[in-house]
């Protein structure tokens, strides 16, 4: 038994000693970002950081109202932030902090925000004149914001494919609100698009609506003139009239005095057509009356009468 005793005390002083070895735990990395904060005039906002994945995630209420955010971001003792810390687009989502600590290893950090709101829904969609490219379109809908710049409009085809984001006339634009409608006039129908079905996607922040469907057709090409004053051999600008584009703009003639002339077509593009004097028109010549035909192949011709000015 006596020595069955001194084996239990054996082992039993082992065990103590063994008891007395600790495991450090890892220190914190002195690179991180510890606290981000939002202050707005009726909140503080912070957002919540994943250390693991590396992101900043901030929730915004749609009702706050705000456009951009303005943080105060804590950092690790010694550490220090690789760039200014500058204020954010809500709609802005490439933005990351880099901080660095005092031992120069660095952590990146990812910025996310979400805007707490009710899906936005396309409510209307009108237009005074055609739906066709170069002409303007009026929505309205339950969008939450009069900031233009939180709200993107596009046209989306059949297919899928998205065109740039429509841009408003200046002379017209107009948006206003009567409680979370909106109601946007003048934006722009792309003049580079294709004939076909589209949709009109509005992107509020984070969300997404889509109006039925509406069938976009060309219209009849015309151009425009306000009488040129030209060097003799030079060339001139022409565009198209309101609302029309250039279209497959094949050939440009004036009648002068019963004699028809080419005015060559050095280039053009849907807004924009440079033509060539014709070299056998010689100046001076000031206030000289042309009736211009202009053909657009698969269309009717366009005719226009000006006064032309020809320089030495």
């Amino acid at each position: 038994m006596k020595s069955i005793a001194t084996l239990i005390c054996a082992v039993l002083i082992l065990a103590f000693s063994a008891c007395k070895k600790t495991i450090g735990l890892d220190p914190l990395a002195q690179n991180q970002i510890t606290q981000y904060k939002v202050i707005s005039a009726t909140d503080t906002i912070f957002g919540a950081i994943d250390q693991i994945k590396k992101t900043i995630t901030v929730y915004i209420p749609a009702y706050s109202k705000l456009n951009i955010i303005d943080p105060e971001i804590s950092l690790s003792t010694g550490a220090r932030l690789q760039s200014a810390i500058l204020p954010v687009k809500l709609t802005d989502a490439n933005v990351s902090y880099t901080v660095v600590a005092a031992d120069q290893s660095t952590n990146t950090y990812k910025l996310n925000i979400v805007v707490l709101q009710e899906k936005p829904m396309v409510a209307s969609v009108s237009y005074s004149y055609k739906f066709a490219p170069n002409n303007p379109i009026s929505i309205g809908g339950n969008f939450y914001t009069t900031n233009a710049s939180d709200i993107t409009v596009t046209l989306v085809d059949d297919q899928g494919k998205e065109t740039e984001a429509l841009k408003p006339d200046p002379a017209y634009f107009v948006i206003s609100a009567s409680g979370s409608n909106v109601g946007i006039t003048s934006l722009m129908i792309p003049t580079v698009i294709a004939e076909g079905n589209y949709k009109v996607k509005v992107k509020v922040f984070n969300e997404t609506a889509y109006s039925t469907s509406y069938a976009l057709k060309y219209v009849q090409p015309d151009f425009a003139f306000i009488g040129p004053t030209v060097k003799a051999g030079g060339t001139f600008k022409i565009v198209p009239n309101a609302r029309t584009i250039f279209l497959n703009f094949t050939s440009l003639k004036g009648i002068i005095n019963g004699v028809t002339y080419d005015f060559p077509i050095v280039s053009y593009t849907p807004t924009e057509a440079t033509i060539q004097l014709p070299a056998n028109l010689t100046a001076p010549q000031v206030n000289t009356q042309v009736q211009f035909i202009g053909s657009f192949t698969g269309w009717a011709d366009a005719k226009k009468s000006a006064l032309i000015t020809i320089t030495e």
